[in-house]
């Protein structure tokens, strides 16, 4: 639902040049630039109710997705895969916003967010997914780590801690062969 939500003119930015200057930041201590924070300031009032509404995922325990099996288990489509990976960039979007906006506590919540998504893939008997919900769980982590660069956050780290932890003990490829064989 939240993916739903979010602003095509939001879809476009983040595939641009200007949003890639904005995604480069992750890896580095220092703040982006002013003019590239400016940038991605652009859509921040545009998307701040479906951001605040991505956030409150973070209380959920993961959720589930239905597809409908076909005859032919090739032709299965797994559309919501994209739709995870549509909001974890949304999420990571809004914890650098906060962030940088000295709000950093919110942005412990955009990662536990983030992992959330990650885990809303479950146990789907697909390697693709199992494959998605790791490079998802794996951008939660980056999140939170460029959280604790560019911030000094005192709330939710042992929690955050606690559910990547947890996240780490998935026996992701079971799961995805499981589902091959």
């Amino acid at each position: 639902k939240v993916a739903e939500q979010i602003p095509a003119e939001w879809l476009k930015w983040r595939n641009t040049e200007e949003a890639n200057k904005w995604w480069a930041r992750r890896a580095d201590n220092r703040l982006p630039p002013a003019e590239q924070t400016d940038a991605a300031r652009k859509h921040a009032a545009d998307t701040l109710f479906v951001r605040t509404e991505a956030v409150r995922l973070r209380d959920g325990r993961g959720g589930r997705f239905t597809f409908a099996p076909a005859n032919n288990p090739y032709a299965i489509l797994l559309p919501h895969i994209n739709e995870c990976r549509t909001v974890l960039s949304l999420l990571q979007y809004d914890a650098y916003l906060a962030t940088i906006d000295r709000n950093p506590n919110r942005a412990v919540s955009a990662a536990l967010a983030a992992l959330a998504v990650s885990r809303a893939v479950g146990d789907e008997p697909f390697l693709v997914s199992q494959l998605v919900r790791i490079a998802c769980a794996v951008l939660a982590a980056q999140t939170a780590a460029q959280v604790l660069a560019w911030g000094e956050p005192t709330e939710g780290l042992a929690e955050l801690q606690a559910e990547l932890l947890a996240e780490a003990d998935v026996p992701f490829f079971r799961i995805g062969m499981r589902g091959e064989r």
